[in-house]
């Protein structure tokens, strides 16, 4: 009992933060933004949860055999007497929110911990779901240049054994571009549309900035969370995030094609896309790269 009442808690403890989301589509640099919040003395961002899909929508159908179970019981063995009224949609989100937190609470979060965070990319197609079911919950959109995306996923697709993938002249990189580029937007869409519906509760960061002006775009995400912000504090985040850091030594720009940490720059899709791919690339993601500004 004493466990139980611990584990309580905890849930509680957790609900108390400020909780944010990071998301955006695969390769977009979500665990770079990750990694630089969760070098804030006052944020902890560690890790995916992957919580709706992996967590939530399993647990969905738990709930909704046990429902159809015991209506069965309660019309065979009791006449169909209200002694059942099945497990709510409140008793699931509770249920949902509760395993949440616990999972969350394994990190290491000490007492100045204002923020706690989660990343996982394709939380931009739940992010309504997460709204919902924490209202008081921010979220942080990375956006990338599609382009570079397919290119990034191309190169996964190589360390992972497909040769073809950077064969740039290749029916097999065409059919990436053509896959990706329709992610890419899926992704990049879905978020936006749940921003301009919470536009107080969202917030969109471009890998390209942090790239170009990082100072300004960590000064812009430490706003957000509402935490302390000096130019030490950015500095901590700036550096513990570095490429060079986490690529073994390697200056932005030197390649290494088995890393996930593979290059650093931004652009990189000039050397890998053709006229064809080009074209293959606005097919399937329409008008977006304008939408967002890019050239």
């Amino acid at each position: 009992m004493e466990r139980l009442l611990e584990l309580h808690q905890q849930v509680a403890k957790i609900l108390s933060h400020q909780l944010f989301f990071i998301a955006g589509a695969p390769k977009s640099g979500t665990t770079w933004v990750q990694r630089l919040l969760d070098a804030h003395p006052e944020i902890v961002c560690s890790g995916e949860g992957h919580f709706p899909d992996k967590l939530a929508e399993p647990l969905a159908n738990v709930f909704k055999g046990y429902n159809e179970h015991q209506r069965l019981v309660s019309d065979r063995v009791y006449e169909n007497k209200p002694y059942y009224n099945g497990l709510s949609p409140e008793h699931f989100d509770f249920t949902v929110l509760s395993l949440m937190c616990l999972v969350i609470n394994q990190r290491q979060i000490e007492e100045n911990v204002k923020c706690i965070g989660d990343k996982t990319p394709r939380y931009t197609f739940y992010l309504e779901y997460l709204g919902n079911l924490l209202p008081k919950a921010k979220f942080i959109h990375v956006i990338r240049d599609g382009r570079d995306v397919v290119v990034s996923v191309c190169h996964h697709a190589y360390r992972a054994g497909d040769k073809e993938a950077l064969q740039t002249n290749s029916p097999k990189f065409l059919q990436y571009t053509a896959n990706f580029a329709k992610t890419w937007a899926e992704n990049v869409q879905a978020a936006r549309n749940f921003g301009k519906m919470e536009p107080n509760r969202y917030l969109e960061i471009r890998y390209e900035d942090l790239h170009e002006n990082g100072e300004t775009a960590i000064a812009n995400l430490l706003d957000f969370l509402k935490v302390s912000q000096t130019p030490e504090l950015i500095a901590t985040c700036q550096e513990t995030a570095d490429f060079k850091k986490w690529s073994g030594g390697r200056e932005k720009g030197e390649e290494k094609k088995t890393s996930f940490f593979r290059k650093g720059i931004i652009g990189d899709w000039k050397n890998y896309f053709n006229d064809s791919s080009l074209k293959v690339f606005q097919q399937y993601s329409g008008n977006l790269l304008t939408e967002l500004g890019y050239k």
